[in-house]
């Protein structure tokens, strides 16, 4: 279940099979696939796992109609992979579908690949190329304030089938030219808590019993509040107690930092502009603060 950081263990063969195509749709249909393993572990932020236990045991081939944000995402996602590589200087080839080569019920798709990650810690000293890959969301309501511990979870499955240590979760919101990017960096300790949950529910699967919400209990609330609190072993054990559960159920620590790259000179609440932001700081975000409470008169006079 470890993937060192000396010896990342070999991907599979890419398969150039076109997304969405009835291949691609065939290969994922018996496979847990990157973009359900957070609902499969209890991180959906709507969906259970009780409920994709029975669409894969029931209804495998049955494709679920795209809603209004899906079809955005897809049609967007050519512009987020432009801006990432406008800002970060990568040049972002297409991903391809792999399945894991010592786990053949898993497998993941990501959105694009990078050659050389020289965004990295090491980017001043001589060393091969080391590639990381690019995961690209297009929020439709409202840009993402914080990372969605889902799309985090996509991400760290992406990088097991791909032997790659690092990956970019880059989301860009059209409608007020907001870019939020994420370094995501792998972690034996994440991927073990993921494979733990993960065995549970594919033993389910294999088993013919639908996985017990005790032993496989939806945490996707206490999870998502303690990776925007930073992780902090106070904000754990708080947490653990304000949703009565054990601190273990509460996954480790993410190695994941916010890169951010705004263009949009205003402030927005509740999707809504509000007035010109004070130039050279990145765009606010304020979901909960009225505009008045700002004081943005004062910290421009």
């Amino acid at each position: 279940m470890q993937q060192s950081d000396e010896s990342a263990a070999p991907a599979a063969a890419a398969m150039d099979v076109a997304s969405l195509s009835s291949v691609w749709f065939l290969l994922r249909a018996f496979r847990l696939t990157a973009s359900v393993v957070a609902v499969a572990i209890g991180l959906g932020n709507i969906s259970l796992p009780q409920a994709l236990w029975y669409k894969i045991r029931h209804e495998p081939l049955e494709r679920s109609e795209d809603n209004e944000a899906c079809i955005h995402g897809r049609r967007e996602e050519p512009n987020v992979i432009t801006e990432t590589e406008r800002r970060l200087g990568f040049v972002v080839s297409e991903g391809h579908y792999r399945t894991d080569p010592n786990l053949h019920w898993l497998g993941a798709t990501p959105d694009g690949e990078i050659a050389d990650d020289t965004f990295d810690e090491e980017r001043l000293l001589e060393r091969p190329p080391r590639k990381a890959l690019l995961e690209c969301k297009a929020p439709f309501f409202r840009p993402y304030d914080h990372a969605p511990i889902y799309y985090v979870i996509q991400t760290f499955v992406q990088m097991k089938v791909e032997g790659v240590k690092v990956n970019y979760l880059s989301s860009y919101w059209d409608s007020g030219r907001c870019m939020r990017i994420w370094r995501i960096r792998w972690s034996d300790e994440v991927w073990n808590w993921i494979m733990v949950r993960l065995v549970i529910f594919m033993t389910s699967l294999y088993n013919d019993v639908i996985p017990s919400a005790v032993v496989l209990p939806h945490v996707y609330h206490a999870c998502q509040e303690l990776m925007d609190a930073n992780f902090t072993h106070k904000s754990r054990s708080r947490i653990a107690a304000k949703y009565n559960i054990h601190p273990n159920m509460l996954i480790p620590r993410i190695p994941i930092e916010l890169i951010t790259f705004d263009d949009d000179p205003f402030i927005y609440k509740n999707g809504e502009k509000i007035r010109k932001n004070i130039p050279g700081i990145d765009c606010v975000f304020s979901f909960d603060v009225e505009p008045n409470l700002l004081d943005i008169d004062k910290l421009l006079s």
